[in-house]
């Protein structure tokens, strides 16, 4: 595999995971149906992602931009785990104010995304 197939294989997976992160609940929860998984798989996709994308930048193959777009979500996620509310179920995913928080932080990633990679 070429390194432009390489990248645009890891372009394609960062766009996925927070996209997963950034659609409504009801997909989100259809998917943690689908994958057997609990609602932390979303936040373990992503931490994938932001080691994958922070390599990527430090070897000079990915913008540092597409980074400073996933920082904000990833602290949203840290301020969910050292919450003392349980965020990581089915129900606080559809309805607490945090996950809402998250959301729109995915958003606003993926129109940066999109500047900087169309």
């Amino acid at each position: 595999m070429s390194a432009g197939r390489d990248l645009e294989a890891v372009r394609n997976w960062v766009v996925r995971v927070v996209d997963l992160i950034g659609c409504p609940p009801a997909r989100q929860l259809e998917y943690i149906k689908t994958e057997r998984v609990g609602v932390d798989e979303i936040a373990l996709q992503f931490d994938d992602v932001l080691n994958l994308v922070q390599g990527a930048v430090d070897e000079g193959s990915l913008s540092p931009e597409i980074l400073e777009l996933l920082l904000p979500i990833d602290s949203q996620l840290k301020e969910m785990t050292e919450s003392k509310e349980d965020l990581w179920d089915d129900e606080s995913l559809s309805e607490a104010s945090e996950w809402d928080e998250l959301r729109l932080a995915a958003q606003q990633a993926l129109v940066g995304f999109e500047r900087i990679w169309e």
